[in-house]
């Protein structure tokens, strides 16, 4: 939207979602190798915010402590929908070796997650004032049109390009974890086309909003429905778990 305001959104849905099902149908091997290079080509970018130490004013972050903050649970919910998706972990469970430390990995990542989050959060908040911040939707993203090179122009649309990576390793592992549970349910069709048909429905729904605005609204809800599974699902694992031990100790 900011980067590529003329461009078609449903085109650029198109392009990634034939991208992200390439990926998918090639299995989570795949996507794991793409995954990790993809990593190394967007972290870099965390280097670019050193260009804007100097613009920052520490007496800009006393005015946020807060400020006009009335929605604690909401901005709490939605504060933690950023660290999403570590419950696809469970489906990894048949892909990882046993003397791996697998739950170490993905401790670690969140915390990277969180320094990553941490450190725009800083930048956004000291070289934005508090009017800004309310008006601009993508404020980090609004950063890298600041950032200026002396051998190439309009250098934000090819640091948007980079982030786009993030958000095509994120629909094919979102796919692929639904392409894997689809197929427990429907044994006899093949996991391409199960993977072709999920994100076939996904596309033709991206079509409903008209306006960024009810596709935020759309995100907040499905926010709070994975923000349930994440909770419902391992407690009811338990739990059957503990009746099937409760049986078995009564037979």
């Amino acid at each position: 939207v900011t980067a590529f305001p003329t461009a078609n959104p449903m085109i650029f849905m198109f392009v990634i979602s034939v991208l992200a099902y390439l990926l998918v149908i090639k299995g989570v091997y795949t996507i794991g190798k793409a995954g990790t290079v993809f990593f190394f080509m967007v972290m870099w970018l965390l280097l670019l915010e050193v260009t804007f130490y100097n613009d920052l004013s520490l007496s800009r972050y006393t005015h946020y402590l807060f400020k006009e903050g009335k929605e604690h649970w909401k901005g709490a919910f939605n504060l933690y929908g950023s660290f999403l998706g570590y419950e696809m972990c469970m489906l990894l469970f048949p892909y990882v070796q046993s003397k791996t430390r697998f739950f170490t990995g993905v401790q670690l990542a969140n915390f990277l997650s969180f320094l990553v989050y941490l450190a725009a959060t800083l930048i956004c908040f000291g070289f934005y004032s508090l009017q800004q911040l309310k008006l601009i939707m993508f404020p980090f993203i609004d950063l890298l049109a600041y950032i200026k090179f002396p051998f190439i122009e309009r250098a934000e649309n090819i640091l948007f390009s980079f982030l786009l990576l993030r958000v095509l390793i994120t629909i094919a592992m979102y796919h692929w974890a639904a392409s894997l549970s689809m197929q427990q349910v429907i044994k006899n069709s093949k996991v391409t086309r199960i993977t072709f048909c999920i994100m076939a429905i996904t596309y033709l729904f991206s079509f409903i909003p008209s306006v960024l605005d009810e596709v935020g609204k759309w995100l907040v809800i499905c926010t709070y429905l994975n923000i349930a599974y994440a909770f419902v699902l391992p407690i009811a694992l338990i739990g059957i778990l503990s009746i099937q031990r409760w049986r078995k100790q009564l037979a």
